[in-house]
């Protein structure tokens, strides 16, 4: 929650609302009262950040046996569920989805290729 002080909108309790949106690569950020039950539209209040969330939280992301590399292991979680081009992951295989377009193809391989350490390093 933000306060305005010395605004007329001081007690208006606005909070700055986050909506993430990995598929897009984005955080929209929102400014919103809910005593006015308004948002506020301008550059300071309502504005989008561009994030990698892949490149941000990848390692983590990719290692799906939690074991703190990613390796041979992860990369035959990946290969089983791989699905094709705009073919939902199946039931189980969300995880393998590393761009969170709602597959398991070679773009979610690509992403798993980057963090790959054959070494377990």
């Amino acid at each position: 929650m933000s306060r305005r002080a010395g605004s007329a909108l001081s007690r208006a309790g606005f909070l700055r609302l986050f909506q993430f949106k990995p598929v897009d690569g984005v955080i929209e950020a929102y400014t919103y009262s809910p005593w006015l039950d308004e948002f506020e539209e301008d550059a300071d209040s309502r504005f989008t950040i561009e994030v990698d969330f892949f490149e941000r939280f990848g390692p983590e992301l990719a290692d799906f046996d939690a074991d703190g590399d990613v390796d041979l292991a992860d990369a035959a979680t990946l290969t089983v569920c791989l699905s094709g081009p705009d073919v939902p992951a199946a039931p189980g295989c969300e995880p393998a989805d590393l761009d969170c377009d709602g597959d398991a193809d070679l773009a979610d391989a690509a992403r798993l290729h980057r963090r790959f350490s054959p070494g377990g390093a």
